[in-house]
């Protein structure tokens, strides 16, 4: 568990240690489909573009180190739970993630590497009943982690600055009485693998720069929601530390819970390699 400094020496494998990130920027997130921050003003005349930059500007910590709680639940209203730890530090503009599982049994020690280089990453996994590390392939991104609804391309750091951004409106947060301002988000023509989501639409709060709603689309249908019920004040910072996300399609929920945040703490960089995947 993560709790405050004293409990820094307690991190898995030692994480937290005199060995200190250098600056730069790391999108606070799970993935590219929960953004913790976004920033803009209650005015059309503030870009798209210049919200997405200020994620990157509001996001700005040198190491994240957080325990993380899943709830799964699927249409008949049977329940999983899932825990790990997750830690990421950003070097030089590479942004690097390790989670580590630590419940249930049946699936605790298993451990995922991201490293992001520009739009490039890679994704390895290890699990401990095939004491094997294995790199996740371009096909698998779509596939779910640990069966909730994130997908392993969920987990790619990513705040859509190359992708076609408007503002489409300025107007009341759902559900909450604050302004937000509404972003929708395309993805550009390239080569290469079909992208993750055909279009994305994010409320973002204009006071604290959160996301409380977004919808993720695949052609003209919504595949994905994502409801932010929580906010808390960490460290001087607004955070979403517990978040709904719902499959409209097949009935299945997420329910995401943050714990124990721990913002620009020293991080050992050895835990990011593939070398301390493979260790017990």
């Amino acid at each position: 568990m993560i709790e405050n400094r004293e409990e820094d020496a307690k991190m898995k494998g030692g994480a937290l240690s005199s060995k200190a990130g250098t600056p730069g920027r790391f999108l606070m997130a799970l993935i590219a489909v929960v953004p913790l921050f976004l920033g803009t003003r209650s005015s059309y005349a503030v870009t798209a573009s210049g919200i997405l930059r200020n994620v990157r500007k509001a996001a700005s910590f040198r190491t994240v180190a957080m325990h993380i709680d899943m709830v799964l639940t699927d249409s008949i209203g049977q329940r999983r739970e899932r825990s790990f730890e997750w830690y990421a530090v950003d070097t030089d503009g590479v942004h690097k993630r390790l989670i580590v599982i630590d419940a249930p049994d049946t699936i605790k020690g298993t451990k995922y590497l991201l490293i992001t280089r520009g739009r490039s990453t890679t994704q390895y996994v290890y699990m401990p009943s095939m004491h094997k590390v294995r790199r996740i392939g371009v096909a698998e991104l779509r596939e779910s982690f640990l069966g909730s609804d994130l997908s392993y391309d969920d987990l790619k750091n990513s705040s859509y600055l190359s992708w076609h951004n408007t503002l489409l409106k300025v107007d009341m947060c759902p559900e909450e009485k604050v302004r937000c301002s509404v972003v929708q988000s395309l993805p550009p023509a390239r080569d290469g693998p079909p992208p993750p989501y055909s279009k994305i639409v994010q409320w973002i709060r204009s006071k604290d720069y959160v996301p409380v709603y977004a919808e993720f689309y695949r052609g003209r249908d919504v595949v994905k929601t994502m409801r932010v019920q929580e906010i808390k004040s960490i460290e001087g910072h607004s955070i979403a530390t517990r978040t709904y996300i719902h499959n409209p399609v097949t009935d299945h929920s997420t329910l995401v819970t943050i714990r124990h945040v721990l913002i620009d703490r020293p991080i050992d960089g050895s835990l990011f390699t593939v070398r301390f995947l493979e260790q017990p």
